[in-house]
């Protein structure tokens, strides 16, 4: 037989109304009843004592009344300053690739009650090619909500090792060559009132 209740409340409670019916006209009730103020963020045992009219049979039945926030919901994703708004529904979120040179990114998510508790969110290092990151919140009351996951590609270091252009110039600002990509030793011939060149 059931003696202890399990009472899960969101924070817009403040108080319950503890009543009983007896089950026989002899019993003695003791304990909490009546009005009972609840706090937030708080779980509060109420605790209600019967006696049966032999005055030995005893039952004690307990209410335990968590009032918690059971909001887990996400609003919003961030990489970086990309920021792309949650959709009812989808739960996969694509950002724009990022550069090679980019190692790092700063992923966060804006939940949408102060009291959830983000997982996922924080700097995250990138590997070259496709990375995928999980993160989702938790609501006060411990009830996780949708895992959502993050896409971002990191493109591939180039393997360009060519100039676009190679300028040689003179104590006057001349160019002293014509730069050809395919070109890879130029000769450059000056008189000796040249004392520098700037390349």
């Amino acid at each position: 037989e059931t003696k202890t209740y399990e009472v899960k409340l969101d924070r817009s409670h403040t108080f319950v109304n503890v009543s009983f019916v007896k089950g026989h006209e002899g019993q003695l009730i003791t304990g909490t009843t009546g009005r009972v103020t609840l706090t937030p963020g708080n779980t509060k045992t109420i605790s209600v004592y019967v006696t049966a009219e032999d005055g030995i049979a005893k039952e004690t039945y307990t209410i335990n009344v968590t009032v918690k926030d059971t909001n887990n919901n996400i609003t919003s994703i961030t990489v970086n300053n990309d920021k792309q708004d949650v959709v009812e529904g989808q739960t996969k979120y694509i950002f724009t690739e990022v550069p090679y040179s980019t190692q790092t990114i700063e992923l966060d998510f804006v939940a949408a009650s102060t009291y959830a508790k983000k997982f996922g969110n924080g700097t995250k290092t990138l590997t070259v090619g496709v990375n995928r990151f999980t993160v989702y919140a938790e609501a006060e009351d411990g009830t996780k909500g949708i895992e959502y996951v993050v896409e971002i590609t990191r493109k591939a270091a180039s393997n360009n090792a060519k100039l676009e252009d190679l300028i040689i110039e003179d104590k006057d600002g001349n160019n002293l060559i014509t730069f050809n990509e395919e070109t890879k030793t130029y000769e450059v011939k000056l008189d000796r009132s040249h004392t520098f060149v700037n390349v």
